[in-house]
């Protein structure tokens, strides 16, 4: 088991205009000691309730990974760590290269699967985690 320090939020004083962050340390292999890593995704959030129940959720997540032995390596890093469903849905988005058109198809999807996600807690899934099954149908 490696060292670590769990995840909190840093709200500052819940002022939604300031960049709030979760922040925690884990261990680098390389460096054989902790390093700090912050979380600035609760911005993607607008409301201080929004914030603050994303943030639980992830900071549960954090800690998770952290008490199971997560730690830095960066000769295997594995970036999809700590990367949610909604996270990995909106970077996925922003990479690729549509017509505007295609583009609000695509947001007006992803936002009824986002709320369905939301409703039943699966927006905040690790990606490696997921629990979903899926089939493809040629």
């Amino acid at each position: 088991m490696y060292p670590f320090t769990e995840a909190y939020l840093n709200s500052k004083n819940d002022d939604i205009n300031a960049r709030w962050y979760i922040s925690f340390q884990c261990w680098d292999v390389q460096k054989n000691q902790k390093i700090r890593k912050w979380d600035y995704s609760v911005n993607d959030f607008k409301t201080v309730r929004e914030r603050k129940s994303y943030a639980k959720k992830r900071i549960e997540a954090i800690n998770h990974l952290l008490s199971q032995g997560f730690h830095v390596d960066s000769d295997k890093i594995e970036k999809s760590e700590f990367i949610t469903v909604r996270d990995g849905i909106n970077s996925a988005l922003k990479s690729i290269s549509v017509s505007h058109a295609t583009l609000l198809s695509y947001n007006s999807v992803i936002r009824l699967f986002l709320g369905w996600a939301e409703k039943n807690n699966h927006d905040n899934f690790l990606i490696n985690q997921y629990p979903v099954q899926c089939a493809f149908v040629p």
